[in-house]
């Protein structure tokens, strides 16, 4: 069986989501920039600011990182700044789907990917590393029946 090459694959969010938390950014800095010079409440100021930052910064990490990056040895879940799980594709067990969610499972660890998330051309790509992994993991198991 031909083994293609597998390069870095970078699935993104959809545009929809990422152009949500710009705008709500946007907004809400704006609100506290309005604010600081029409009102002498500076507390609303500092208010606005502090919930409109979050966004930015979320809009920042989603489009600087992406949401999955496929690598030859792992796959990374980026969907949280603060944490990042990942996976070694070589310890895969298995591969379910609930719903549109992709579910890897090792013998410790389960990944759930969830593809509303995930941009059209990127579901793409990812429906092809899983398919590319599905045969992948039946080969094996012929291979162990062996």
């Amino acid at each position: 069986m031909h083994q293609k090459k597998v390069s870095n694959i970078k699935i993104h969010y959809c545009k929809r989501r990422t152009l949500a938390r710009l705008i709500l950014g946007i907004t809400w800095v704006l609100f506290g920039i309005t604010y600081f010079f029409i009102s002498a409440k500076v507390f609303l100021v500092y208010g606005y600011l502090l919930l409109g930052t979050p966004y930015l910064i979320f809009f920042y990490y989603e489009k600087r990182f992406g949401y999955l990056t496929i690598t030859k040895k792992r796959i990374i879940k980026q969907d949280n700044p603060f944490y990042k799980k990942q996976i070694n594709t070589e310890e895969i067990k298995a591969v379910g789907k609930v719903y549109d969610d992709y579910i890897l499972k090792t013998e410790n660890n389960k990944m759930r990917i969830n593809t509303s998330f995930i941009d059209s051309t990127s579901k793409l790509k990812l429906d092809a590393f899983i398919n590319d992994l599905k045969a992948k993991l039946e080969l094996k198991k012929n291979e162990a029946i062996l």
